[in-house]
């Protein structure tokens, strides 16, 4: 049997998927205004109904990190994220301060909940909470995010956004949220688009170095960008960092292109830049922040590291 303090006894299958038995003692972290809250009450009933989930309400920012610290200190095994693509990213950056560090299980709560789609996590509560239970684990990416502007090192999940992106998540106020679901970073873009700046980007691919000019950068691990698919055919443990920009067309060009490129139709588009990495460095005139993950982390210049299989997370069997 596994030890005391092991949430799950693990058995390696064929293949990167690894089966979980055995379930004895789960501590779930729930963000309680993910999703405008909407689902935090049925969160806690069928976590009622779950003798081997343990549910724990974060109260502030760094509440998360706290919890996670001692979960590692005691070598808990599995540890899992109730909220939206923040949510998940801040556990992760917990996770990776540590240094025991369990597999990660999500119970997606957000508006467009990317990372956990790419890995076939489904929406619906109750079938995460199954997951969670019957699944098994799956070894991800991360992409480590240095930004000359200082501060901690970060590690992002899915995405992260430069120049337009930025733009677009700054108009995504919490009622365009509420209103539009997954679709408000699409209707923001609508805003945005034709009054978009055009930067010139100075880029460091795998060492090469490459001139841009561009509406904007998405540095990308995952295939969608608030519920859209940005980087259609990126897989979040291939050991790279998907590259995608917007060339700075205009007039009804611009609206096709940006069209196609929220809709994720843009894969051999002469107006988009594409490529694949293990490393990028990104310069902008004008400098511009970063988002990743839904948060700001710096300014330009920014590096971007993939690290692979940073993390387990678990999957549908």
């Amino acid at each position: 049997p596994p030890p005391a303090s092991s949430t799950f006894g693990a058995a390696r299958c064929d293949g990167v998927i690894r089966e979980y038995r055995n379930v004895r003692h789960v501590k779930l972290l729930l963000n309680p205004t993910a999703g405008q809250g909407r689902l935090r009450d049925r969160l806690r009933e069928a976590a009622a109904a779950r003798d081997w989930l343990e549910l724990v309400e974060t109260e502030h920012a760094d509440h998360a990190a706290d919890l996670i610290t001692e979960a590692c200190d005691v070598e808990v095994d599995t540890i899992v994220a109730a909220g939206g693509d923040g949510t998940v990213s801040q556990v992760v950056n917990a996770v990776m301060r540590c240094e025991h560090r369990p597999t990660l299980g999500i119970v997606p709560m957000g508006s467009a909940n990317d990372f956990a789609g790419a890995l076939g996590i489904p929406a619906d509560l109750d079938a995460a909470l199954d997951v969670i239970e019957t699944g098994g684990s799956r070894p991800v990416d991360l992409m480590r995010v240095e930004s000359a502007s200082g501060g901690a090192t970060r590690y992002l999940l899915n995405a992260a956004s430069i120049g337009l992106s930025v733009r677009i998540h700054e108009a995504m106020d919490d009622e365009t949220k509420r209103f539009w679901g997954r679709f408000a970073y699409a209707r923001a873009a609508v805003d945005v688009v034709p009054h978009a700046d055009v930067y010139r980007f100075d880029m460091n691919l795998n060492g090469e170095e490459e001139q841009w000019e561009a509406l904007g950068v998405v540095v990308s691990n995952g295939p969608r960008v608030g519920g859209l698919a940005i980087a259609p055919d990126a897989d979040p443990s291939d050991g790279l960092i998907d590259v995608v920009a917007l060339r700075p067309v205009e007039g009804i060009e611009r609206a096709r292109v940006v069209f196609e490129f929220l809709m994720g139709w843009h894969i051999d588009d002469e107006a988009i830049y594409r490529r694949r990495v293990r490393k990028v460095t990104v310069h902008s005139d004008p400098p511009t922040g970063v988002i990743g993950d839904g948060d700001a982390c710096g300014q330009t210049p920014v590096t971007f590291s993939n690290l692979p299989g940073a993390i387990e997370v678990i999957v549908p069997g």
